[in-house]
């Protein structure tokens, strides 16, 4: 990653309501980041035809969890969340989750869905590489 794209991305945690689309995608853009970084083969594993940021299952993480692990619950993603960050308390790992927008705090069904759309849009990017 280049020095400029992680000076942009030390500023990006806008919540969701407030923030521009471009806003939007640069925090996408850097939880996709730490994906690749931490979690290998993260987009090949991804199902978007159940994608959805709303559900605790179907959701980036909650397919990541679910994908690596010999079971599944409706809280896949706090399960993923919890073994990424086991040293945060719980209201750290909901802040991290909605600073890389793969959760909105007190989100309403458009903000969810307006999110859910630039990651599918961002997942499919990368799967055409």
């Amino acid at each position: 990653m280049s020095l400029e794209l992680q000076e942009d991305l030390d500023d990006y945690g806008k919540p969701l309501a407030s923030a521009s689309l471009e806003d939007v995608e640069l925090a996408v853009k850097h939880g996709m980041y730490w994906l690749d970084e931490n979690v290998y083969g993260w987009v090949e594993a991804i199902n978007l035809d159940m994608f959805e940021l709303e559900s605790g299952r179907s959701c980036v993480l909650g397919q990541q969890w679910e994908a690596n692990n010999d079971y599944s619950s409706g809280s896949n993603y706090i399960n993923f969340i919890e073994e990424a960050h086991p040293n945060l308390t719980h209201g750290e790992r909901a802040e991290w989750a909605e600073r890389n927008k793969f959760y909105v705090a007190d989100g309403s069904g458009s903000q969810w869905s307006k999110l859910t759309s630039i990651w599918k849009d961002k997942i499919r990017e990368r799967l055409a590489k």
